[in-house]
C-alpha cells in the first residue's frame, strides 16, 4: 500500500485514538464517581440514567479541553506535546467536574479521590498516546520531500524539518537555477510525497504550485507577508465575481474593549499592591530636598497624540529647565541619592500605572517617544534621522516615523527588518526618504527587486552588510549606498575595523556608510581616512547630555 492510499486512514486512526482516550478516562471517572461521590448528593443519589448523564458530561468536558489544548492532533504533533496536551485536558476536565460536584453536594467534597483519578488519567493518557504515536510511526512513515530553494540554500528551514524525522525527510534539494523544466522533472522524480517551495519569486512559485496541484502533490510553502495578508482577507459575495477584502483596520472594537479592560484591571491591582512602596518613595523624595515628588515628561503615543508620562522625580529640581531633552548617563550628577535607589529598583516607573489607568499608555504596546529629540538632532546638524519602527525587539512604531517625518525637514531612514515589498510602499506613505535592506535576511534577487521598487518610489536604499559575501550580494543587487554594521549581531560586540576591512571591496562610486561604534571625533576621523562617506550614530548621541555640542564635536572631524 503506497503513501497516498494510507493517507486516507490517518483521520480514522486519529478518531480512534481520541475515542479510546476519552472512553478510558470516562470509565475511570465512572468508577470514582460511583464509589466516592454518587451517594453523597445534596437531595438523593441519581438513578442509572442520571449517573450516565454525568459521565457523558464529563466526556464532553474532555473533548472540549482536548480541542483547546491540541490533544486531538495525535500523529501530527510531537509525542511529548501530545502527552502534555492530554494531561492538561485531564487536569482541566477534572477540575471543572470537581466544581460541579461541589454544587451537587452543597459542601466541599473529598478531594483526594479526584487527585487519584487525575493521576490515573495522566498515566492512561501518556500510555495510550505513546502507543498510538508508535502505531502512527509504523503505519505512516515520514514523507520524503523535495526542497526547492532560490538564490541561497535554506539551511535553517531544512534544519527545522529534520527536527521532525518522524514526519519529514528532506530527501532531495534543487535550486531554481536549473530552470523550470528541470524543476518539474525533479518534482516528478523526487517530490511525489511532498514538495517544499522556499523563498522563490512569486511568478515561478505560482506556476510550480499549480503544477503540483494538478499532479495531486502536496506542497509546503514558506509564506510571504502578502500570503499572510491574503489568508486573513475577508471573502465578499456581492456579485458573481468573487472578491477578497484585505485591510489593516487595527484592533476590532471587542479587541480594543478587552485590551482597555485588561489595562484597567492590571493597573488597578498593581496600584493597590504597590501603593505602600509608592508612599515610601514619595516621602523619601519629599524629605530629601522638599521638591516635587513627581516628574512629568512629554511623550508621543499612537496617532501622534502628546501626553505627559508620570515618574517619581529621581533628579534634582529643574534638571531640564532649559527644555533640552537629555538622557541620563551612568554617573549623571543630576541624579539624587534617592533617585539612584529608585532608578536601580525601577520604582521611579511605578507612577506610569496612572498613565495606563487614564488610557495614555497600555500594558501591551510600544514605548511612547519624546518628540523633542528628533527636532534636536535636526537643529544640531544631522543630515538624516534613523527612526526605529520594528515593534517587537526594538520597541519601535510606525507612528514615530510618521510624526518625526512631519516634524523635520531632513530625510528620515526607516530602520526595520524589511522582508516584504509591502513594507517599502508603507515606508513611502509614512514619510520615509530611505529604507534599510539587511543583506543577511534577504536574497540577492530580493535585494534587486526591493532596490528597483525604491527607485520607482523615489526612495534611497541603505544596504547593510556584515561580511565579504554580503558586500558582494549588495553590489550584485545594484546597491548605491552600502553600510557596514560594525556590531556583531551574534555577540553584539563592536569593532570599527570591520569598516576598514570591507571598505576595500566597495566600489568608489558607491556611497559608503559606517554604522555603530562611533563615540568620539577620533573615531569619525579614522573612518573618514579609510573612505567613509557617512557615519550612522545612535547610542552616543542619545546618551549625550548636550546633543548639539556632541554632534558639533563629532562633525569637527569631518
Amino acid at each position: 500500500m503506497n503513501y497516498k492510499n494510507r493517507e486516507q486512514y490517518k483521520h480514522l486512526m486519529r478518531v480512534l485514538a481520541v475515542a479510546a482516550i476519552v472512553l478510558l478516562e470516562c470509565a475511570v471517572f465512572s468508577v470514582f464517581w460511583d464509589r466516592y461521590y454518587a451517594s453523597h448528593l445534596w437531595l438523593e443519589p441519581f438513578w442509572d440514567k442520571g449517573n450516565q448523564i454525568i459521565v457523558v458530561i464529563y466526556g464532553i468536558f474532555l473533548l472540549v479541553f482536548m480541542y483547546i489544548y491540541g490533544g486531538m492532533k495525535i500523529g501530527y504533533m510531537k509525542g511529548s506535546s501530545i502527552i502534555y496536551s492530554q494531561m492538561m485536558t485531564a487536569f482541566c476536565a477534572n477540575a471543572l467536574m470537581y466544581l460541579q460536584i461541589i454544587l451537587l453536594w452543597r459542601h466541599l467534597p473529598y478531594i483526594l479521590p479526584m487527585v487519584g483519578m487525575t493521576l490515573v488519567d495522566f498515566a492512561l493518557a501518556g500510555i495510550v498516546s505513546w502507543l498510538f504515536e508508535k502505531t502512527f510511526a509504523r503505519l505512516f512513515p515520514p514523507r520524503e520531500v523535495l526542497l526547492i530553494y532560490g538564490e541561497y540554500p535554506m539551511e535553517s528551514l531544512e534544519l527545522k524539518m529534520n527536527q521532525r524525522p518522524d514526519k519529514y525527510i528532506v530527501a532531495h534539494k534543487v535550486s531554481v537555477e536549473v530552470g523550470e523544466k528541470e524543476l518539474c522533472r525533479q518534482i516528478d522524480a523526487y517530490g511525489q510525497e511532498g514538495v517544499i517551495l522556499g523563498d522563490l519569486h512569486s511568478e515561478l512559485r505560482n506556476r510550480l504550485l499549480k503544477y503540483c496541484y494538478a499532479k495531486e502533490i502536496r506542497v509546503y510553502l514558506t509564506p510571504k507577508l502578502s500570503d499572510i495578508m491574503v489568508r486573513k482577507a475577508e471573502a465578499l459575495h456581492i456579485f458573481d465575481t468573487p472578491l477578497l477584502l484585505a485591510r489593516n483596520s487595527g484592533l476590532s472594537f471587542d479587541q480594543r474593549f478587552c485590551k482597555r479592560l485588561l489595562d484597567l484591571l492590571v493597573s488597578t491591582i498593581l496600584l493597590v499592591i504597590t501603593s505602600p512602596i509608592m508612599l515610601i518613595a514619595a516621602l523619601c523624595i519629599k524629605l530629601y530636598d522638599h521638591g516635587p515628588v513627581f516628574f512629568k515628561q512629554k511623550r508621543l503615543t499612537i496617532g501622534g497624540k502628546e501626553f505627559y508620562v508620570y515618574k517619581f522625580r529621581s533628579m534634582i529640581v529643574d534638571a531640564e529647565k532649559d527644555g533640552v531633552a537629555r538622557l541620563a548617563t551612568k554617573n549623571d550628577s543630576r541624579i539624587t541619592p534617592v533617585g539612584k535607589v529608585i532608578r536601580a529598583t525601577r520604582i521611579d516607573e511605578l507612577p506610569q500605572l496612572l498613565n495606563i489607568f487614564k488610557g495614555d499608555m497600555s500594558v501591551v504596546g510600544p514605548r511612547p517617544e519624546r518628540p523633542e529629540i528628533a527636532k534636536e538632532y535636526e537643529a544640531a546638524g544631522a543630515d538624516c534621522i534613523s527612526v526605529l519602527t520594528e515593534p517587537k525587539w526594538f520597541l519601535g512604531n510606525d507612528e514615530y516615523l510618521k510624526e518625526i517625518a512631519k516634524a523635520v525637514l531632513i530625510p528620515c531612514l526607516r530602520k526595520d527588518f524589511t522582508v516584504d515589498e509591502y513594507q517599502i510602499y508603507q515606508a513611502k506613505v509614512l514619510g520615509a526618504s530611505a529604507v534599510l535592506l539587511i543583506c543577511s535576511v534577504l536574497t540577492e534577487s530580493q535585494m534587486k527587486d526591493y532596490i528597483r521598487i525604491c527607485d520607482e518610489l523615489g526612495l534611497s536604499a541603505l544596504a547593510e552588510v556584515h561580511d565579504e559575501q554580503e558586500v558582494q550580494t549588495a553590489i550584485n543587487a545594484g546597491a548605491r549606498i552600502i553600510g557596514v554594521n560594525n556590531r556583531n549581531l551574534k555577540d553584539f560586540s563592536v569593532d570599527t575595523d570591520d569598516s576598514r576591512r570591507l571598505r576595500e571591496l566597495i566600489p568608489p562610486n558607491v556611497l559608503f556608510v559606517s554604522e555603530s561604534g562611533v563615540r568620539t571625533a577620533e573615531d569619525v576621523e579614522t573612518l573618514r581616512k579609510i573612505g567613509a562617506d557617512a557615519v550612522l550614530i545612535g547610542e552616543t548621541l542619545m546618551r549625550a547630555s548636550d546633543k548639539r555640542a556632541k554632534l558639533a564635536e563629532l562633525r569637527g572631524a569631518v
